[in-house]
């Protein structure tokens, strides 16, 4: 009923933030643990509003998605784990970023490599622009920034674009 009211006020489905910030913490955990934010989204017919969140599950499905039509077995993760997807055995961290204004793909999160096997960096232009499947062991830093000519085959990361042969390697597995 509550949870019925405040949607109708915003017209969308409130985020956990703005259910605490109103004093209402009680409601937002018993959401999340009762379905989650999503799962009443849906189920109530609502939108969610906009998050970074959001378009990381989108582009994750995506790739979920464009995986399975290569034949490839896939395991989606929960929001806590420290990769979105399982390919084959292999744990994959799903980034996307589309072009900065200053003229670069910028991934963050990438956490020196650490918890997954391959990093699937999506360049965004509308849809998918390309995918570079960079090797945890070749990402040793906390982000990664790519120049529009890594797209070209180009740089440290030129030659992982289209890479999606790795998720057959075993090399890149733990």
């Amino acid at each position: 009923e509550e949870l019925r009211r405040r949607a109708g006020e915003l017209r969308r489905m409130p985020s956990a933030n703005e259910l605490r910030a109103s004093g209402a913490n009680d409601l937002a955990c018993a959401i999340s643990r009762r379905g989650g934010f999503r799962g009443w989204a849906e189920k109530m017919g609502l939108k969610q509003k906009s998050s970074d969140t959001h378009r990381g599950q989108k582009w994750e499905r995506h790739e979920a998605d464009f995986f399975r039509s290569l034949g490839y077995l896939v395991e989606e993760q929960t929001a806590k784990a420290p990769f979105d997807l399982l390919v084959n055995g292999l744990r994959v961290d799903v980034k996307s970023s589309k072009l900065t204004r200053h003229g670069f793909y910028q991934y963050g999160g990438i956490r020196n490599g650490e918890g997954c096997d391959l990093f699937d960096l999506l360049c965004i232009d509308g849809g998918v622009k390309a995918r570079v499947l960079v090797p945890s062991s070749k990402a040793n830093v906390a982000k990664i920034c790519m120049m529009p000519a890594t797209l070209d085959g180009l740089g440290k990361y030129g030659a992982f674009v289209g890479a999606v042969h790795l998720l057959n390697s075993v090399q890149v597995a733990r």
